[in-house]
Parts: C-alpha cells; sequence; structure tokens
C-alpha cells in the first residue's frame, strides 16, 4: 500500500560516457534550409562582394608571345650542287 505522504525517487536517464554521435550531412543541410531566407541573402552579398573585388584587382602578370612560322622545306644540298661548289 502506498502512502500518499511519501515521494517516489525519481530515476535519469544516465548520459552514456563515450562521444557524441557524429553528424551528418543531411543536419548541416536541414540547418540551412530552415534559415534559407537569411543564409541566401548572406551568400549572395558574399558572392558579389568577392566577385566585386576580383574584378577591381591589378593584374600582377601579363604575357605576351611571338610567334615565328618558317616553311617546312628541308635546307639540304642536292649532290649537283655539292660538285659545283668542289669544281669552282
Amino acid at each position: 500500500m502506498k502512502t500518499p505522504n511519501r515521494a517516489e525517487p525519481r530515476v535519469r536517464p544516465v548520459a552514456s560516457p563515450s562521444a557524441p554521435e557524429p553528424k551528418h550531412l543531411m543536419d548541416y543541410v536541414r540547418v540551412v534550409y530552415k534559415r534559407r531566407w537569411i543564409a541566401f541573402p548572406v551568400f549572395l552579398i558574399f558572392l558579389v562582394v568577392g566577385a566585386v573585388n576580383a574584378l577591381r584587382q591589378v593584374p600582377v602578370y601579363q604575357g605576351r608571345a611571338q610567334v615565328l612560322i618558317e616553311s617546312d622545306s628541308p635546307k639540304v644540298a642536292r649532290l649537283d650542287q655539292v660538285f659545283q661548289s668542289n669544281s669552282g
């Protein structure tokens, strides 16, 4: 029989001493989706500021190139030219 004056002790669940559960990607996606009306404008502001700063930068390097085009004809002396140069 229970007595009404006596309080029953409450039992609390004991937290395990092991490491907490790892966070999954969907946890982060869920948070971003929940705060999408804040996250989207902040992302756009950072994107625009970064693009403007990148376009305003002074170029540090400027490359130049010059192309020399030569014909593919071989520059080998023919046999008759060799004999003419020896006889002359």
